[in-house]
């Protein structure tokens, strides 16, 4: 063979290797196996077993080669007085060679009996004289042609070369073997017993490893939040005059503060205080007012001279800003000659131009927009904050943007913005970074006067026609505004969902079917051309539309007090967090609401198990941290220290669901080695995780 195709061929299993993750010596390590073969008895054809795995001795006594329609190899052999017929798929010199008439050779596979006896298909073939292993065969997850044996050859090389992994000091957990021990020994495990412990994943060395990996990414964290401190950001302070934003702010809205509000402004201004810089989530239930506190530190911001920007996901949601934030704030910029400039993706070329001048010479000191705020064309002055409203619509990549944007001082001194994320439920990832202690909570735990709770009820698909009459009279009798959702605009070939269109023309027909009055009934969804979904929303807040037929487009920020019935079509395929954060949409008036989760079965009998646990979730919960905690159990976390929202978590062994107190051993002992020993920090980190690069998320 020559060089060029022994490279070709180690490319081409490289590749076949990094298709399951696999590049470092750790990485084949971490490769566990699915399950075990018991390859260290032998065993013999009298005593087999239809469809058994065993090995056992035999003589090859005859040998046929068929060459149509394919070349095969037929193969008898003979182990006492029984009789086993081999096939094999394809056939090469070597194989033919090895299996000759008389050679007598150790052979491994299922046997199965049929008419005409034993027979196995490409069973493994070794010396009859091959030792015996003294440990249960892994058997791995692979790809395809990439053999077993190839990938346990690898592992076993790997571990041989890991002789030196760092070794924790004894007291932070000494009823554990060592990290080598343990890899080892969920390799090659001894008996069944032991076997069947490491797959339930209850034996000591499982969590060895589920320690190891959680204290990883505690010291991740550790040394995230210790880099942020190096971090510099402008220190925010109240500025004490009669004639700033943040006074002007507190004596003309038209409410009180909850107390709740009030305490986390404070906790959020003493971290704007500090010369570095702040991440912090601002978590709070549905309608809680997070967006009057998010004015608040606007103003405290604006107030010391220096820019703020809110970014939010929808269009919708930055034209209601705007004009909440233009009341509440207008008039005291104007006494700084400052403005306030939005900026969104379907904007006329002058409106952005004038917007872009003023970001950048800073006549901007408040800027609001979508995600047309990432664009390379937008320079700030001396960006002091950046505020994510509903943090849980962005990408981490999207989030990074925007709060790695730096000015220099008259000094040169580099610059970052703190950081504040809002959100109503915080989805898994969230979830789970405020478990390993990644950024810092304020929390409104406590609603204003005034808002209504919401009835939840279920309805069937079958009785669609029931809840139509139903909602029918409450317009006619009430004037209640009503949403209907709708999970797709289009129909799909892969999901069977009702699409917005269809019941746009469903509802207007149905509703004004054999009635005196007229209902209005409005189509809103995220392809409309944006003054369309302007107008229409415009309509719906002013009443002149009695049913808006949307998509999720009005699942964050939208207050329409008139509205106070949602249903929600094909409830079954929303997540939890998304449920909740579409009933908070009514509620927000005087008069009693509800939400109907429409479901449907299909041609099924049952719900499937995670869509039942959320209809039943949403039917007995109203608390946004309770519904964040139980999307969290159904979910999963997503990826702590990467850039997954949801789903599987990709950590190989830790579950913080499954692992609470490793979690909790885990994160002493990631303080105690940071403190004692960085070094070991540092190798344990790069160990697991290589260059984690997402912590300024």
């Amino acid at each position: 063979m020559s060089k060029d195709t022994q490279t070709t061929q180690s490319s081409y299993v490289q590749k076949l290797l990094a298709k399951l993750g696999l590049h470092r010596d750790f990485d084949f390590a971490l490769h566990l196996p699915l399950r075990y073969e018991d390859h260290t008895k032998m065993s013999s054809l009298a005593h087999a077993l239809d469809q058994q795995k065993i090995q056992f001795i035999a003589k090859v006594i005859d040998q046929q080669i068929i060459q149509k329609p394919k070349k095969q190899l037929l193969i008898r052999i003979q182990d006492g007085q029984e009789i086993c017929h081999l096939k094999f798929f394809s056939s090469y010199p070597n194989l033919e060679k090895l299996l000759r008439v008389g050679q007598v050779l150790l052979f491994r596979g299922e046997v199965q009996f049929g008419h005409y006896g034993w027979n196995m298909v490409h069973p493994t073939v070794l010396d009859k004289d091959t030792p015996l292993p003294t440990t249960l065969t892994p058997i791995y997850p692979s790809t395809a042609n990439l053999s077993q044996s190839y990938l346990r050859k690898c592992i076993f090389l790997a571990l041989t070369r890991l002789s030196h992994l760092p070794n924790l000091p004894a007291h932070l957990d000494p009823h554990l073997p060592k990290l080598l021990d343990a890899l080892k020994l969920v390799h090659y495990p001894h008996s069944e017993i032991e076997a069947q412990r490491i797959l339930e994943k209850s034996h000591p060395a499982y969590h060895r490893l589920v320690f190891e990996e959680l204290l990883a990414e505690q010291i991740v964290v550790w040394q995230t939040k210790l880099q942020r401190l190096k971090i510099s950001a402008p220190v925010i302070k109240k500025i004490e005059s009669q004639s700033s934003c943040l006074a002007y702010l507190l004596q003309t809205i038209p409410f009180q503060l909850t107390a709740s509000q009030q305490e986390v402004f404070a906790e959020i201004a003493k971290d704007l205080s500090n010369p570095y810089q702040m991440l912090r989530l601002l978590q709070g239930d549905v309608g809680c007012g997070k967006t009057i506190v998010a004015a608040l530190i606007a103003a405290l911001t604006i107030d010391n001279g220096l820019q703020c920007v809110m970014m939010v996901p929808t269009e919708i949601l930055a034209h209601q800003h705007l004009d909440k934030l233009k009341v509440w704030l207008e008039p005291a910029l104007k006494l700084y000659g400052k403005s306030i400039a939005w900026l969104i993706g379907k904007q006329s070329k002058k409106n952005k131009t004038l917007a872009l001048e003023a970001i950048h010479n800073g006549e901007a000191s408040l800027v609001i927009g979508t995600h047309a705020l990432l664009s390379e064309n937008v320079q700030f002055s001396n960006l002091g904050l950046v505020i994510i409203d509903e943090q849980q619509r962005f990408g981490v990549e999207q989030r990074l943007t925007l709060n790695q944007l730096s000015w220099s001082t008259a000094s040169g001194e580099q610059m970052y913005p703190h950081t504040l994320m809002m959100t109503a439920t915080p989805i898994p990832r969230t979830l789970a970074m405020c478990y390993f202690a990644d950024i810092d909570i304020s929390s409104i735990r406590e609603l204003p006067p005034g808002r209504q709770p919401v009835t939840t009820r279920l309805f069937k698909t079958h009785q669609r026609q029931t809840l139509i009459h139903l909602i029918k009279d409450l317009i006619v009798t009430t004037r209640q505004q009503v949403y209907w959702v709708c999970p797709l605009i289009e129909e799909s070939e892969k999901l069977d969902l009702v699409h917005v269109n269809e019941i746009y023309a469903q509802m207007s027909q149905a509703l004004n079917l054999s009635t005196e009055v007229q209902i209005s009934v409005g189509l809103l969804h995220a392809r409309l051309p944006s003054e369309e979904k302007n107008r229409t929303m415009l309509e719906f807040i002013a009443g002149r539309i009695d049913l808006l037929v949307c998509t999720t487009v009005i699942e964050v920020g939208v207050d329409v007090p008139n509205a106070s019935i949602m249903v929600i079509e094909n409830a079954e395929r929303f997540g939890l967090s998304q449920l909740h954060q579409l009933r908070g949409r009514v509620g927000r008036g005087h008069q009693k609401a509800t939400c109907v989760l429409l479901y449907d079965l299909g041609d099924k009998a049952f719900l499937s198990s995670p869509a039942k646990q959320r209809l039943q979730t949403m039917l007995n919960c109203h608390d946004g941290f309770q519904i964040a905690q139980k999307d969290l159990e159904i979910r999963g976390p997503g990826e702590i220290l990467g850039a997954k929202q949801s789903g599987r978590q990709t950590t190989r062994f830790a579950d913080i669901r499954l692992h609470p107190s490793e979690l909790t051993k885990a994160q002493q002992a990631a303080a105690d080695i940071i403190h004692h020993d960085p070094n070991l920090a540092q190798q344990i980190k790069e160990l697991w995780f290589g260059q984690a690069h997402y912590w300024k998320a």
